[in-house]
């Protein structure tokens, strides 16, 4: 295994600040807070490539929000910095567009794809929740932002969108108009989001440490699953929520642990200790075979989740 690019990361000394696997599984991208995209493949622990921004990719006005996501099919990757995203086609990694997704001087927060692929989902400072088209890269609705907009998921059914924000409450849109449907009091703080594969349930990773699985039907809560036990005050809480295919089990993350849960009793299955530092995202494999978790001390581990083992430190 290749230490040598990453050696690269480490001395930047920057964190990573996202983690997306490729739905075959094999590579992992890795999303510095610089304007390139790392791509490792995850047998050998061997950098497969980097992508650089192009040259004329506009000047960023404000701290970036560096995101990365495949798209279901895998022929797209869309990368995020700043206010603007760029797409890549995966069999070349050419550049197919140049989307502007928040205004001027704003940044994009977080990114989900719809299960089939054909609409995006957008949070932004500015402009709020915003939907696109995938194949002309159109946006197609949005809603003003009245607060810090932190998350957002879209449900597998396409029919609902959950938006996380810092001091106001969880709400679920409705699509396709993104009119105002539900709304969560108290779980505010709402860092990651993500729907179980049939849309029942909602996870939400709150700021006080806790990830609370609603009833997306009911609007009830289900279960409160405690991802950071030792929740500091200056912590983030937990920052990620992942379930794996079959909806049976939920990876959490929060302060310096990784957790594996069985959603349906709520006991916790596994802990993952390998950071100095808190963790700051977490990528699951869609054959739910790997983990990668990433965090403050600048390091990656990736875990072959069935036995309980690191496999490999980028």
């Amino acid at each position: 295994m290749s230490y040598q690019h990453h050696r690269f990361i480490q001395s930047a000394k920057k964190h990573t600040a996202d983690l997306t696997f490729a739905p075959q599984g094999n590579l992992l991208v890795i999303r510095p807070p610089t304007e390139i995209t790392i791509i490792v493949d995850v047998v050998s622990g061997d950098i497969a490539r980097v992508l650089y921004m192009p040259e004329d990719y506009p000047v960023r006005r404000v701290v970036p929000s560096e995101r990365a996501r495949f798209s279901p099919d895998g022929k797209q990757l869309i990368t995020v910095d700043g206010e603007w995203g760029i797409v890549w086609e995966t069999t070349d990694w050419t550049v197919t567009h140049r989307v502007q997704l928040s205004g001027e001087g704003f940044h994009t927060g977080n990114i989900s794809f719809s299960s089939d692929g054909a609409l995006l989902a957008t949070a932004g400072h500015d402009t709020g929740v915003s939907l696109w088209e995938t194949r002309h890269w159109m946006r197609l609705r949005s809603v003003d932002a009245f607060d810090y907009v932190w998350s957002v998921a879209l449900a597998p059914d396409r029919r609902v969108v959950a938006v996380g924000y810092g001091q106001h409450d969880l709400r679920l849109l409705e699509l396709p108009y993104l009119t105002p449907m539900t709304e969560v009091p108290g779980w505010r703080q709402v860092r990651a989001l993500t729907f179980s594969p049939d849309g029942s349930l909602l996870a939400a990773a709150c700021g006080d440490g806790f990830v609370r699985l609603l009833e997306v039907l009911t609007g009830e809560t289900r279960a409160e699953l405690e991802a950071d036990p030792v929740h500091a005050e200056k912590s983030a809480g937990a920052v990620v929520a992942i379930f794996t295919s079959d909806g049976q089990r939920l990876v959490t993350a929060g302060g310096r642990l990784v957790r594996v849960w069985n959603i349906v009793d709520g006991r916790l299955l596994q802990e993952l200790h390998a950071h100095e530092k808190s963790i700051r995202c977490v990528a699951l494999s869609a054959n739910d075979r790997i983990i990668a978790s990433c965090g403050y001390d600048h390091m990656v581990h990736v875990w072959q989740y069935q036995e309980d083992r690191e496999l490999v430190v980028v």
